[in-house]
This record gives structure tokens, sequence and C-alpha cells, in this order.
């Protein structure tokens, strides 16, 4: 196992050349193929594919959260200025944008959204 791992790391296979040699060291000798993959690396592999899952949800939620101010600003008001434009890809926080998305839905100009996002936010 130790030289498998090593002969990969020197020259890794590609995917499909990957599989047809796991498939031959498991025909060789059902009883002694021992898996290529131990359980720590696959629970690293999980974890890590598990955060990159929640960043791309929480990017996901951020620019969902964005687009839809400022599509009700443009709704509401006919246009969405470009300093709030600016200021929406600034802003990271999900809690943020939410109260944002909220008062957009109530603010009555786009002057009053501006001086909330300068003074209220």
């Amino acid at each position: 196992m130790n030289l498998i791992r090593a002969l990969e790391a020197m020259n890794p296979l590609p995917r499909h050349l990957a599989v047809e040699f796991r498939n031959r060291v498991v025909q060789s000798d059902p009883e002694k193929a021992m898996p290529i993959v131990t359980c720590f690396e696959l629970l690293a592999r999980e974890e890590a594919l598990a955060e990159g899952l929640s960043q791309g949800l929480s990017r996901g939620q951020t620019l969902t959260l964005r687009d839809s101010i400022r599509d009700l600003i443009q709704e509401r008001f006919g246009h969405t200025p470009p300093d709030i434009g600016e200021r929406l890809e600034q802003e990271t926080d999900t809690h943020t944008l939410k109260s944002w998305l909220r008062r957009s839905a109530t603010v009555d100009s786009v002057e009053a959204f501006r001086a909330f996002l300068e003074h209220g936010a």
C-alpha cells in the first residue's frame, strides 16, 4: 500500500487508468486487496466536501440577497443607483443583507434607502 501511495504521489494516474488499476489489483488477489484510501483520508475528503458545500451555499445566499435587493429597488423606483449597487457588492454579511432587503421593501425613496445604508446599517 505504501508503494502504491508513493507511485501515485510521483505520477498520478488519470481517472480512467486509476479505475482500471484498482480493478486489476482487486482481481489479482481479492482477499489481500486493501483499500487504497484509508478511513482517515475518506473522512478528510468528506469534511472538505462538506465545508466547500457550506461555503458555496453561503456564497449563493449572499448573491441571491444582493440580486433581490437590486431587483426590488429597480422595480419600486425605476433604477438602482451605481453607488447603491457598489455598496451591495461590498457587503458579505447575510444578516445585514436580509435587513437591507426588508428595508428596501418598505422605504419611501432611493434617497431614504441610501441614507439607511449610510447611517442605519
